[in-house]
C-alpha cells in the first residue's frame, strides 16, 4: 500500500515538474489539445448517438410487440 502511495506521489510530482518547468507550456498545450479533442468528438458523437439512440429503441418496441407481447402475453385483454 505504502509502495503504491509512494509512486502516485512520484507521479504527481512529475506532472508538477511539466507544468510548471520552463517547459511547461508543453504540459498546459497537452491538457488544451486533449480538451479540444473532446470537444469535437462531442460535436461528431452525439449527433450519431442521437439517431442510433432512436433505432435502438423503435427496434426495441418492435421487438417486445412482435415477440413477448405477443407470445407471452397473448391471454390478456
Amino acid at each position: 500500500m505504502l509502495k503504491v502511495l509512494v509512486d502516485l506521489e512520484i507521479r504527481k510530482n512529475k506532472i508538477k515538474e511539466l507544468l510548471l518547468s520552463s517547459r511547461g507550456e508543453f504540459g498546459v498545450s497537452i491538457i488544451i489539445n486533449i480538451a479540444i479533442a473532446l470537444i469535437i468528438a462531442a460535436f461528431i458523437l452525439l449527433p450519431n448517438m442521437k439517431s442510433f439512440s432512436k433505432k435502438l429503441m423503435t427496434d426495441i418496441t418492435d421487438w417486445y410487440t412482435n415477440t413477448l407481447k405477443n407470445s407471452l402475453f397473448d391471454t390478456s385483454i
